[in-house]
């Protein structure tokens, strides 16, 4: 039969006369580079047993983890504000890039190919008056269909004559009227 520990009567002896604990405890005391090392050696090994060793912890203490986060937060804040300013500052051409391709997606569930095919269809130039300015999308507000795409000029006035209740053939022939 095994002796017990001395530093818990308790347990059972195992090794230099401490239980197994307090003797994994000890060497990571005496030996914490070297253990950081192996498990950091262990970890970069096996990428998916870390994950999913993480993925347990953090079910098991998922308020714990959340403190900590906004204890991590909070106190280096102005550093984080600071990073993110800086991130925002070096990458506008990605940020406005993806709003542009979320926006299109989002209300007219358009990818930005599509949107491509259309601008070429139309060689960058407003569907109505034929200008190249900078072209908006022209969709249907019932039925959500695009229609092409046009000018902020244009896309206003379609916009206006739609939400008129007048024909646009009076609206046509009104402006034919009064150009005479």
């Amino acid at each position: 039969m095994r002796p017990h520990a001395i530093c818990h009567p308790d347990r059972l002896h195992f090794a230099k006369g401490l239980c197994k604990t307090c003797y994994r405890h000890q060497y990571f005391v005496l030996h914490r580079d070297q253990a950081r090392e192996a498990n950091h050696r262990y970890r970069i090994r096996h990428p998916e047993r870390e994950r999913e060793r993480h993925r347990k912890y953090v079910g098991i203490h998922r308020e714990r983890v959340r403190l900590w986060g906004r204890q991590y937060y909070w106190k280096r804040a102005e550093e984080m504000r600071q990073k993110a300013r800086e991130w925002r500052a070096k990458h506008r051409d990605v940020i406005r890039e993806s709003k542009r391709r979320c926006h299109l997606k989002r209300k007219y569930n358009l990818s930005p190919e599509e949107y491509g095919q259309i601008f070429l269809r139309q060689d960058g130039r407003c569907a109505i008056c034929g200008r190249a300015k900078p072209l908006q999308v022209d969709h249907d507000h019932t039925t959500g269909k695009i229609r092409g795409l046009l000018c902020a000029t244009c896309n206003l006035a379609i916009g206006g004559i739609e939400a008129s209740s007048a024909e646009p053939s009076v609206i046509v022939r009104y402006l034919r009227i009064s150009n005479m």
